[in-house]
């Protein structure tokens, strides 16, 4: 598949998690990963992901869609969130969608942002 590259920014300090859902419904965590270090982004700076790690986000074949979406919050919440989302990086995650992922961010979090999903239609 084709390799996919993106940059992420956040308009006030947070920190970030990404979540990419396959065509066939699977989910992984993409960011942060153990090749990044630290998850907090502050305001206005600029990542690119995957960047200069040795994670490699490659996109399946011509026709499925496929979705990124992030999240982030101010102060950390992964500990709040249930076990299954807890340091899962490069596990396939047990969740029927990225909503639910979402969900389980925003439950109970005042300080919570959602990107737009960035959905790709592979031609």
């Amino acid at each position: 598949g084709d390799e996919i590259e993106f940059t992420l920014s956040v308009s006030k300090d947070a920190y970030v998690y990404c979540y990419m859902q396959q065509y066939n419904g699977d989910i992984y965590q993409i960011f942060p990963t153990p090749f990044h270090g630290s998850n907090r982004l502050y305001a206005n700076q600029i990542i690119d992901l995957p960047g200069d790690s040795r994670l490699k986000i490659t996109a399946d074949s011509p026709g499925p869609r496929e979705e990124i979406q992030c999240v982030g919050h101010e102060p950390d919440k992964m500990k709040n969130l249930s076990q299954s989302l807890q340091n899962r990086t490069f596990e396939r995650l047990s969740y029927p969608s990225l909503n639910k992922i979402i969900e389980q961010h925003r439950s109970g979090n005042s300080e919570y942002s959602q990107s737009n999903p960035f959905i790709l239609h592979l031609n």
